[in-house]
């Protein structure tokens, strides 16, 4: 060793490697090399936020000294028990990096610390709540809607990065019930996926367009003349399509001269 220790009841020398012991005047001298404890246990350095944290400590002392384990830097949300084994405690809701020294001590002189950090990490996706609307076709028969209108209230404990819908756009074709995937990722990359229904309706009604007043003739027998809904529509439309088009009469005869 490069130091020794020397003891008798009431003094203490201190001498270098290789220096002539002979010399010394000491009566009963014990001579010791104490080393110092260490930690053996590698820590645990991550936990969620509001999860259980939990660092079993192993340390060592080949003296066999009885060995006093610390913790000199802890934060107020862990607990280091009596033991010094367990260091452990419910993590806060809130992303952050904590640095911990603890230290082992044998009660002659030998100590250690370990320092290490602990990362509190948030990997719960956004808590997502939607809501079905109803939607109505404009003139041109399309729509459109905004993640806004199927949001309730979507939540998360590190704040909402961006939400967005799988479908923003309607036309004609849509007419009814549409389910839509409703997307929101919080600002560490999680992310969760909710449903929606989104009705859509068509509320205007066609433009009937009809030609212009006519005659038609009778024959030399007064027979029965029949006349057809595209006898009498002149281009009407709709904003989607017009799905049949029908007249209240279409059968004529003598009575209905004039």
């Amino acid at each position: 060793v490069d130091q020794v220790n020397f003891q008798n009841p009431t003094n203490w020398l201190y001498a270098q490697e290789n220096q002539d012991l002979s010399v010394i005047p000491f009566s009963n001298i014990h001579i010791f090399v104490n080393n110092a404890p260490t930690f053996k246990s590698t820590p645990v350095t991550s936990v969620n936020m509001n999860a259980i944290y939990t660092y079993e400590i192993i340390t060592e002392d080949i003296d066999g000294d009885l060995v006093t384990v610390t913790a000199p830097t802890i934060f107020s949300w862990l607990t280091l028990n009596t033991a010094g084994t367990i260091l452990t405690g419910r993590a806060p809701d809130q992303v952050g990096v904590h640095t911990i020294v603890l230290n082992v001590n044998d009660g002659f002189g030998g100590s250690t610390n370990q320092s290490f950090t602990i990362s509190v990490l948030d990997v719960s996706p956004p808590t997502i709540i939607t809501q079905n609307i109803t939607t109505l076709l404009n003139a041109n028969g399309l729509a459109s809607i905004t993640y806004n209108q199927l949001d309730n209230g979507s939540t998360d404990a590190s704040g909402i990065e961006f939400i967005t819908i799988d479908k923003n756009s309607f036309d004609c074709s849509n007419v009814g019930p549409n389910t839509v995937t409703l997307m929101a990722m919080d600002v560490y990359g999680n992310s969760a996926t909710a449903t929606a229904i989104v009705t859509v309706e068509d509320s205007i009604a066609p433009t009937p367009l009809a030609v212009a007043s006519f005659t038609i003739q009778l024959d030399e027998f007064g027979s029965d003349i029949v006349i057809t809904a595209e006898n009498i529509d002149n281009g009407s439309t709709d904003n989607c399509e017009i799905a049949s088009i029908s007249i209240d009469k279409n059968t004529f005869d003598c009575a209905n001269l004039g």
